[in-house]
């Protein structure tokens, strides 16, 4: 049974009635479409406005009883006052980029073209990554969710555009799953967040405990749409009694919220009262995990189970174990079998199969009076709707899907367009069967379709009848397409033929039921429509998951796991608590969100903020660590963790060698100095130049003031590469190029040109000899440095590496990836810093020669070793996480970094602490050195002014002659 959380107006459909009248009326516009959320008689005004709807009956034992909430002032958005909708088409923009069309050319395992380039239609929304949350509550040993009710313009859009099969009037309003948009511009990269937000602006739930797994993502719509979910669920406390609507703004206006019994849902759904299969699939889920059985009995009667083996003879082959399954899905496969695709942008076809249409909606009360009138964006499918057809067959017991492998570029070009979650999928995707409608009129004629598709995609024949599961939307938010769900057994021993395109089938595999729900979970089978058969197929015949096989560890992994996974990057929380509305602006960037992602996720960039004055002005390419300063603007933060950023990418040129005898082999230092300032220009050219063009020079300047580096570039006529060219120039060789000396505006421009680029090149010197005196007093830090890294040889392949990491940046995959980013983090920063910690109190032992000291300095060896061993482990495990999912890969490599942690890790962290403590191995003024410092080598570099200045009036003379303040002659 339902109980409105929040009252609503809105009639439930009854069962659907082929041949029923729609119910729906037409406006005065002769494109609008006024579709009743109610064919009832209107409430009298006080019992509609305090929504005073209660379920027909009595209630059941152990429901939860809601008072009607106290009436809110009014909102035009809320269903509780919207009795219809209005919706006219506006003319499509064929320039919109919310679909997007491409040439594709599918490849076989060989690299060789299989047939010819065909075309693609994808849709694109303003975010790709979606959480789909299913808040829940128990009590008296039931099982309540909370679905949002929300006005669903997109649907009503439909009653213009298809006559239904079933002449079912949806209205306006549908219950569905509460689903939430991991907004890239609120700095989101955190599923936690995004579940946050809509518990309190659509829902106002309270939080009763942590996000729980659901399975793996999932793609509602792969064969036409980017976009991503990943399914969760939220213990939330029971509503009260005085319970109210919290609004959001926008469209999120237009939500409420309904209490209902877990099976219900399901109940409703079979009934064709329920219409949201995202909603359907995460129920299933919930109950599959809680082990509770769905009430499927009408369904069980209909499937016939069949006891006889088939003699699959030749198909046999296609019989595939999860294991087989899995290195198929990673791209091990026939060489001859369409492997992999080649896409570029095409022109918009002249029947284009998306097609993005701009909606004018009014919300409407009982008078038929407009409340409210907004824009809407919907995309339409040529044909509208679609069919799903999952196909089964029994063997030695078990009963098995067919499933195959089909093409889907959505995979491919997900990346086109910025997303906050970092995923990598084979654009050849496992699926089950799949048609478009073809004008169909009815339920029969789709079952015959069905039937259709069946043989045209797997090439086998269905037994008898397809059994109708129900239908829904599986994007109601934007997207009309409503699919009609069917199971139908198959026979594999026998052959049957349609024509069929190479896109639509490249395999067919037969897997057990219960092997398609674990993978699943692992998310490596991410097509919901099939996953959705599948988990009704398994509850009808009372296939029930065992999680008992859990072990406790391997359940608190799994915990772990997922907590990393919702929580999102720990820099990018640092950067949307602090300076949202710069890093947000400067994320639009494609360049700047795509190095901030890579230095995260690949090298386990951290921000710290120093308590000790000497690490204040921390800064190390080997070390990919911000020591967060403290300017007079926070805005500025970003801009200096860029231009960090790229020297990280290149990490330190090291001016030594470890041989294999273990001895440090030095370096020129002329090639020190020759790397050291070309990675400073590097930088300065993208944080100076590249950052402020893209950003705007105008807002740039208001936030640094005075002229930026970029601009005056601009000003004296170069371009991004020339001033990359003209930076190395000066910074690097001390030279200002002829062309900028000799500009009318150099003048205006000296600050930029003298005091600053100039002066970097003093400095950048001065800095670098330094440096190069302090690798040779620390000889242990520096044998630690060479170990725990990869440092080229040699100056030519340390400048290259600029240039293939630029390259290797602008095509980073998108996203942020929290498992990648943890393991790198160790990598980088915690093991590389202890060792370096380690090394340099051994340095410290050695020189004070206390009682003994030689069986110290053996246990700081010996924890070294142990920490480069742990690098070394991490590194493949790092470099394998290619999405975030509970893969049996993440929890192996997430279980291997926990046991790090807690062993070498902390154990060296402890000998460090006892080392550092001891008045028998270090003297007094050692151990002072050391207090509450977490870098204990790094002293800041203070410079010489005398020095300074009497390089710059070297550098002055050079450019100038001898008297630099009159400046070139015109």
């Amino acid at each position: 049974m339902s109980l409105p959380l929040t009252p609503s107006n809105k009639t439930t459909p009854s069962t659907p009635t082929l041949g029923a009248p729609t119910g729906a009326t037409e406006t005065q516009g002769a494109e609008a479409k006024w579709v009743q959320n109610s064919t009832s008689d209107p409430l009298p005004a006080a019992q509609f406005l305090h929504g005073n709807r209660r379920p027909a009956g009595p209630i059941p034992q152990g429901a939860v009883e809601l008072s009607p909430a106290t009436f809110v002032p009014l909102n035009p958005k809320d269903p509780r006052i919207v009795d219809a909708l209005a919706v006219v088409s506006k003319t499509p923009d064929p320039n919109s980029q919310t679909v997007r069309h491409y040439s594709v050319q599918l490849k076989d395992g060989r690299g060789q073209d299989v047939g010819s380039p065909m075309p693609f239609s994808i849709e694109f929304r303003p975010q790709q990554d979606v959480l789909d949350l299913l808040p829940y509550f128990e009590k008296n040993g039931q099982l309540w969710v909370v679905a949002n009710t929300r006005l669903r313009p997109a649907v009503t859009a439909r009653q213009s555009r298809i006559a239904e099969p079933d002449q079912q009037n949806f209205g306006g309003v549908l219950e569905g799953v509460a689903a939430g948009y991991v907004r890239l511009e609120d700095g989101e990269t955190g599923l936690d967040r995004t579940a946050h937000r809509i518990l309190t602006q659509k829902l106002g739930l309270k939080v009763n405990g942590p996000l729980e797994f659901l399975g793996g993502s999932y793609f509602p719509s792969v064969g036409a749409s980017v976009e991503q979910c990943y399914p969760r669920a939220i213990k939330v406390a029971p509503p009260p009694r005085d319970a109210r609507v919290t609004f959001g703004q926008g469209l999120e206006g237009m939500s409420g919220a309904e209490v209902l019994e877990a099976p219900e849902v399901i109940r409703r759904y079979q009934s064709g009262e329920l219409h949201d299969l995202r909603l359907v699939e995460l129920v299933l889920r919930l109950l599959e995990q809680r082990g509770q059985a769905v009430p499927l009995h009408g369904l069980a009667r209909k499937l016939t189970a069949k006891t006889r083996d088939k003699d699959l003879g030749d198909l046999g082959a296609r019989l595939t174990s999860a294991e087989a399954l899995k290195a198929l899905l990673s791209g091990a496969g026939d060489a001859a079998a369409i492997d992999h695709l080649v896409y570029k942008a095409a022109p918009t076809p002249a029947k284009p199969f998306l097609l993005a249409e701009s909606l004018v909606v009014q919300n409407r009360g009982k008078d038929g009076q407009a409340l409210d009138e907004y824009d809407c964006q919907i995309v339409t499918r040529r044909t509208v709707d679609s069919v799903d057809i999952g196909c089964y067959f029994w063997k030695d017991g078990e009963v098995y899907l067919a499933v195959k492998r089909g093409v889907r570029p959505a995979l491919a070009v997900r990346d086109e367009v910025p997303h906050p979650i970092q995923s990598s999928h084979n654009p050849v995707h496992l699926e089950g069967v799949a048609g478009s409608l073809e004008g169909e009129k009815d339920l029969a004629g789709i079952a015959a379709l069905a039937k259709r598709e069946v043989i045209e995609e797997l090439q086998i024949p269905p037994i008898g009848e397809p059994i109708y599961l129900g239908s829904g939307f599986p994007s109601p938010g934007t997207n009309p397409e409503r699919a009609y769900q069917f199971l139908v057994e198959v026979d594999p021993s026998q052959s049957a033929f349609l024509p069929q395109t190479a896109d639509e089938t490249v395999s067919v595999h037969y897997v057990k039921l219960a092997d398609v729900l674990a993978l699943a979970d692992q998310g490596l089978i991410r097509d919901p429509r099939l996953l959705l058969q599948a988990r009704l197929l398994a509850g009808a015949l009372g296939q029930r998951r065992d999680d008992a096989a859990l072990t406790p560890q391997a359940r608190a992994l799994r915990h772990d796991l997922l907590s990393v996974l919702n929580s999102g990057l720990e820099l990018q929380r640092w950067l949307s608590d602090q300076v949202r509305d710069t890093d947000n602006r400067l994320s639009r960037i494609p360049d700047y969100r795509k190095l901030k992602n890579f230095a995260i996720n690949e090298l386990g960039a951290v921000a710290i903020h120093p308590e000790h004055p000497s690490e204040k002005g921390f800064f190390s390419s080997l070390l990919p660590v911000f020591a967060v300063p403290t300017p007079d603007d926070p805005t500025k933060l970003p801009f200096y963790l860029a231009h960090d950023f790229w020297h990280y990418t290149l990490s330190e040129y090291l001016p030594f060698e470890l041989a294999p005898d273990g001895e440090l082999r030095w370096r020129p230092i002329e090639d020190y100095l020759q790397a050291n300032c070309a990675a400073e220009c590097n930088a300065v050219w993208y944080s100076d130049v590249v950052l402020p063009r893209r950003y705007g020079h105008q807002a740039t300047e208001e936030t640094f003031g005075g002229i930026s580096v970029g601009r005056a570039f601009e000003l004296v006529g170069c371009d991004e590469q020339q001033a990359r060219q003209a930076i190395e120039s000066i910074e690097l060789l001390g030279v200002i190029p002829e062309r900028i000396l000799r500009h009318p505006e150099f003048e205006g421009l000296r600050g930029i040109f003298v005091d600053r680029l100039l002066k970097y090149h003093v400095m950048d010197a001065l800095q670098t000899r330094v440096l190069y005196r302090t690798w040779q007093e620390n000889p242990e830090l520096a044998k630690v440095a060479a170990r725990f890294g990869e440092h080229h040889a040699d100056l030519t392949a340390y400048q290259r590496q600029f240039t293939e990491n630029l390259e290797r940046i602008l095509n980073y995959a998108e996203g942020a990836n929290p498992l990648k980013a943890q393991l790198t983090k160790v990598m980088s920063f915690d093991l590389r810093t202890t060792a370096l910690r380690l090394a340099y109190v051994k340095q410290l032992v050695s020189a004070h020669q206390g009682d003994g000291h030689q069986g110290v300095l053996d246990q700081l060896d010996r924890a070294i070793d142990g920490l480069h061993r742990a690098w070394q482990t991490l590194r493949p495990l790092a470099a394998g996480v290619r999405d975030a999912e509970p893969s049996p890969e993440n929890l192996r490599a997430l279980e291997v970094l926990r046991s790090i942690q807690a062993g070498p890790l902390a154990q060296a962290e402890a000998l460090y602490g006892d080392v550092a403590k001891s008045a028998v191995w270090l003297a007094p003024e050692q151990r002072q050195k050391l207090e509450g410092r977490l870098l204990p080598h790094f002293e800041s570099l203070t410079l010489d002014p005398q020095q300074v200045r009497e390089g710059l009036a070297k550098a002055l003379e050079a450019n100038f002659g001898p008297s630099p303040r009159e400046g070139p002659s015109a």
